[in-house]
């Protein structure tokens, strides 16, 4: 398996949410700016308005949206910290987000464009060759490395590909980044 190089931890986090956010972070990610809230209030209702927002948030932070089990699989604190900002008083409204099952997706696609994410398949090259460079530079090791792609990713509005995906790249862009060939000792 490729990505057995993986720490547990590593394999629990990726593109999911382990702990709470900090206030940092709720701020950081989960602050709606103008647009934001423009585009939030301009849905129906509560619910859609609560989900679409709690999406655009959660691919900011996580570098993937949660399409399939929306707020669900969302830290009570980020939905009460969004829910605030929208003036929604019951935040259970958003366990309805996704009763239309295409609903997250539309909003996956109206954010993304929204926000200029990328598909990982258009900046594959890019990121193999910051592996590579890093590779060069560094001593990092394998789990390093895929800790310091993930956040490249995100860093870059670039969607988080499968797991799989993202650490062959990386033990990949190991070899490809030596400049002296592996010695196999005996």
């Amino acid at each position: 398996m490729a990505q057995e190089y993986l720490s547990a931890a590593q394999g629990d986090r990726y593109g999911r949410f382990v702990a709470d956010p900090t206030p940092e972070e709720l701020e950081k990610f989960f602050f709606l700016d103008a647009a934001a809230l423009k585009e939030a209030r301009d849905k129906r209702r509560f619910h859609n308005r609560l989900g679409w927002s709690i999406q655009w948030g959660t691919v900011r932070m996580l570098g993937t949206f949660l399409t399939d089990s929306g707020p669900a699989d969302v830290p009570q604190v980020v939905v009460e910290y969004v829910a605030e900002q929208l003036g929604i008083a019951d935040v259970s409204v958003a366990k309805l987000y996704g009763d239309r099952p295409q609903t997250p997706y539309e909003h996956a696609s109206k954010i993304r464009t929204m926000l200029g994410y990328r598909e990982f398949s258009a900046a594959e090259d890019e990121v193999a060759a910051f592996i590579a460079s890093r590779v060069r530079k560094s001593r990092d090791s394998r789990r390093e490395l895929f800790d310091r792609a993930v956040l490249w990713l995100i860093e870059h509005r670039v969607l988080l590909p499968g797991i799989t995906t993202l650490s062959r790249l990386v033990t990949g862009g190991l070899f490809a980044g030596r400049r002296t060939p592996l010695r196999r000792w005996s």
